[in-house]
C-alpha cells in the first residue's frame, strides 16, 4: 500500500469513528455522547495489517514516512484514550490497558501505594527513528 493510500485510510478511519458520534438521552433527562472509539485493533482493521505489524512499523521497522504516519495514528488513538479517561467516559483500567498496547512509552510504570504513575518522554520515541 503506498504512504499516500495509507494516510487515506487512516484518515477515513479516525473521521468514520467521529461520524458514529451521538446524543443519547438518559432516563433522568441528562444526556452523554458516544461515539465509535479509535482503537489499536480498528487501525489494524482499517489497514488490513496485524497488530505485530503495525507495532513493528512503530518501532521503525520500515520506510520512515510510513512510520511517522503509524506513531502518528497511534499517537492519536492515545490522546482520545487519555481525554476520555480524565473525561470519565472510561475508567482507569481500561485506559490504561488501551494505552499499554500501544507501546508507545518504554516500560516505565511504577506502582506507588496503589497508584500508577507513568513516566512519559517524547524523547525515547523519537531516539528510536
Amino acid at each position: 500500500m503506498k504512504q499516500t493510500l495509507w494516510k487515506k485510510v487512516i484518515e477515513e478511519y479516525f473521521a468514520e469513528c467521529d461520524a458514529t458520534r451521538v446524543r443519547i438521552e438518559q432516563k433522568n433527562g441528562s444526556f452523554i455522547d458516544w461515539q465509535r472509539p479509535y482503537t489499536l485493533y480498528g487501525l489494524c482493521a482499517a489497514l488490513e495489517m496485524s497488530e505485530e505489524e503495525v507495532l513493528a512499523l512503530k518501532d521503525g521497522h520500515g520506510s520512515k514516512s510510513k512510520c511517522r504516519l503509524i506513531r502518528t495514528a497511534l499517537s492519536t488513538i492515545a490522546a482520545y484514550t487519555l481525554e476520555h479517561a480524565l473525561l470519565g467516559d472510561l475508567s482507569s483500567p481500561v485506559a490504561i490497558a488501551a494505552i499499554k498496547e500501544l507501546a508507545l512509552i518504554p516500560d516505565q510504570t511504577e506502582q506507588h501505594d496503589g497508584t500508577l504513575v507513568i513516566s512519559m518522554d517524547s524523547r525515547t520515541s523519537e531516539a528510536a527513528q
